[in-house]
């Protein structure tokens, strides 16, 4: 197993993690819309973020890896590795509940989200 880092700049820690994982998809997914903040900066980082991470994961892989992605965090993540050229398997595991497609219709990029999750393994 390798462990990589990724440092992030606060813009980006904040729009990632505090802005669009914990700020939409965490209370979304829990069915708390009063507690989400659905600012378009925030999906924009994370998306950047995620991008980064593929990046960043792609120069480590071999070409008989499994990549096991964990979580909300990093949904996109999948979804960037393939754009980048990934052919690697790719699990996903979602450790919080998916809810019903009238509550992800609350989050202005729930599209994206549908297609993100297409593209593990």
């Amino acid at each position: 197993m390798t462990l990589a880092t990724l440092d992030l700049n606060r813009e980006d820690h904040d729009a990632y993690y505090l802005g669009y994982a914990d700020g939409v998809l965490w209370p979304v997914f829990h069915y708390r819309l009063d507690l989400a903040n659905f600012d378009t900066r925030f999906a924009a980082g994370y998306r950047r973020v995620n991008r980064l991470f593929a990046q960043k994961l792609l120069l480590l892989l071999k070409p008989d890896d499994l990549v096991w992605v964990h979580d909300y965090h990093l949904i996109p993540l999948a979804a960037e590795l393939r754009a980048l050229g990934c052919g690697n398997r790719i699990g996903f595991f979602l450790h919080i509940p998916m809810p019903p497609r009238l509550i992800m219709a609350a989050i202005p990029e729930q599209g994206r989200c549908k297609r993100y999750c297409r593209h593990a393994s």
